[in-house]
């Protein structure tokens, strides 16, 4: 068999390390039941969890910790002002401007200031604009603000799902934020939800499945390749044992991200190309940008091992 640590072979292909992963995860079933697995059966799902990032902050120690440490006051401060400036604007601007209005003073470039966001982008002259322009964008998904590095480049309407209705941010934005809202149970059925990957992974190792439905409306799509840094201090960017809105905090805490978006040639589905092989040469394409892995996993895979993932944490507390 091929090293528990060897990177995922293409969708096209059927390695032994994608098998063995398949079997760890038929196991698990749907996660909520608690399983025990043989020491084996845990190592060859491996490659999986390296796709995701289960701490906060990075080990082992080192002097990056030192400066965080040192930082953390400030960085409360700045944590403090941020969320105060966003509230803010999303309580004024909104009742002040309307949403075309909004976009052509690129009100959401203000959000990306406010956060810390910089965005460089990699052969921007892919990236039509006016009546050339395509009709749908898609990504990766490495963080809770891929939406605001998108927003600096374009005005967009971003895919959220509904439990953002519920939060204090969004419903002051109304129906002026920018975003489609997708059934939260629509999370849990594969393909079917209308988002470009399956979830949030590291961004280092491999890609989700893209889900189809955006591939199946016969647009032309522009994929973006993001890759984002975790900010000069040992914190990483996002964190499966925690919760969105921690994620949002930390991201806040930290001084500033960068994120580097790597436009790539737009696309359309050839003639009688099925959704699901175009949503798949897309995440191909995407993949090979980044130097990475197009794995042959969905995100109902990714909770799954998550729920396993984090039971066991807790017991080895």
């Amino acid at each position: 068999m091929e090293s528990p640590i060897a990177p995922f072979l293409d969708l096209e292909s059927q390695s032994s390390t994608v098998h063995g992963v398949r079997r760890g995860l038929d196991l698990l079933g749907d996660g909520k039941e608690h399983v025990i697995l043989d020491p084996s059966t845990a190592k060859q799902l491996l490659p999986f969890e390296s796709m995701f990032q289960f701490e906060r902050i990075k080990r082992p120690l080192s002097v990056g910790h030192l400066f965080l440490l040192l930082y953390t006051p400030f960085g409360l401060v700045l944590l403090l002002i941020r969320g105060i400036c966003c509230f803010l604007v999303a309580l004024i601007v909104p009742r002040v401007f309307s949403e075309e209005q909004m976009n052509r003073l690129h009100v959401a470039r203000l959000f990306v200031w406010l956060t810390g966001t910089r965005v460089r982008l990699v052969d921007d002259h892919l990236f039509e604009k006016g009546e050339n322009r395509a009709e749908i964008i898609v990504s990766n998904h490495i963080s809770e603000f891929d939406a605001v590095a998108m927003l600096s480049i374009t005005p967009a309407y971003i895919l959220g799902y509904d439990f953002y209705k519920n939060m204090l941010f969004f419903k002051l934005l109304g129906d002026k934020a920018g975003l489609v809202y997708v059934p939260y149970a629509s999370r849990q059925q594969g393909n079917s939800a209308g988002r470009d990957t399956g979830g949030l992974t590291n961004g280092r190792k491999g890609l989700l499945q893209y889900h189809k439905f955006l591939f199946s409306l016969d647009k032309t799509v522009q994929p973006l390749a993001i890759q984002a840094s975790d900010g000069p201090f040992p914190v990483n960017i996002n964190d499966e044992t925690s919760t969105f809105m921690a994620n949002v905090l930390w991201y806040l805490f930290v001084p500033w991200h960068t994120y580097t978006v790597q436009v790539l040639p737009r696309t359309k589905a050839e003639q009688g190309e099925d959704p699901l092989i175009f949503a798949q040469r897309v995440m191909k394409m995407t993949a090979d940008a980044l130097e990475q892995q197009a794995s042959p996993f969905m995100y109902r895979d990714k909770i799954a091992f998550t729920r396993y993932k984090n039971r066991q944490l807790k017991k080895n507390k």
